[in-house]
């Protein structure tokens, strides 16, 4: 069955998000984003910057090519990952060809998505322990070097990859049944009913202003280094070159925490 978005991109994306924060990030420049949340909003930022949402495009689709405007770039293989999974759909007649504006709006489900399920849990104030049973997110707390932004990361993994339901708000935490995320994300985004109309002929099709909107770029806060910190940017770069060459000595608890560490001190210039 041909469809506009097929499971398998929606776990191409999360895969090289979580590949991305758990280990590429760590052999990239400090400057970069680690959290899903922030990969998201790079990624689409990024998706516009290149034009891919634009009638100008010369690469407005997801397939052999599709890549192009991102080359050089430090998330190229993002790009390389998703045309390359998106060709094969398409040689298979499994989806349709998938433009880079529609991976923009996907991208922009998701980031509002994650950000209020961790905001909801944040509200509830668990603890941990409570957390990890609700979620049934497995961790030994007694053979494990767990973190916030680790934890974080686990149940939005848990979420989008690995759980085998999702979890929605309604009267209190409820699971739902199983759902594949791309019709998910398609019935709760509408996003497809516009070009292909709706997908439950009993469900009214409505189109949010916001979909019709241009999203603008990203707007960076222009910040001027001082000397000092120019000197402690280089040093930082250094020292990240050293921990890369004991990664393995460190272990990946300790050599983790000294990136993070590193990275609240890192000031990029803009």
């Amino acid at each position: 069955m041909n469809v506009p978005y097929h499971e398998d991109i929606h776990v191409a994306i999360w895969s090289w998000i979580r590949g991305w924060c758990e280990e590429d990030f760590y052999r990239a420049p400090l400057v970069l984003p680690n959290a899903p949340a922030d990969v998201l909003k790079w990624l689409i930022w990024k998706i516009g910057n290149c034009g891919g949402d634009t009638e100008e495009s010369e690469h407005p689709f997801m397939v052999d090519g599709g890549e192009e405007d991102w080359r050089g770039g430090n998330m190229f293989k993002f790009a390389e990952k998703m045309c390359e999974v998106g060709q094969r759909l398409f040689d298979e007649g499994l989806q349709e060809k998938m433009s880079w504006k529609n991976m923009k709006m996907i991208l922009e489900y998701y980031l509002d998505d994650c950000t209020e399920y961790i905001d909801k849990i944040n509200s509830l104030e668990w603890t941990h322990h409570e957390i990890n049973d609700f979620l049934e997110l497995g961790i030994d707390w007694d053979n494990v070097v767990m973190t916030e932004d680790r934890m974080r990361n686990m149940i939005i993994w848990d979420r989008y990859l690995t759980s085998e339901r999702i979890c929605i708000w309604d009267q209190g935490w409820t699971p739902n049944t199983p759902t594949k995320w791309c019709h998910w994300v398609s019935e709760e985004k509408n996003l497809w009913n516009m070009y292909t109309g709706p997908l439950d002929a009993n469900v009214a099709f409505t189109l949010d202003e916001s979909d019709l909107e241009d999203s603008d770029e990203e707007e960076v806060e222009t910040i001027e280094l001082t000397e000092q910190q120019k000197k402690k940017n280089d040093a930082l770069r250094k020292i990240q070159e050293t921990l890369d060459e004991v990664q393995e000595d460190l272990g990946d608890g300790l050599y983790l925490q000294l990136m993070d560490l590193m990275k609240t001190q890192y000031v990029v210039s803009s």
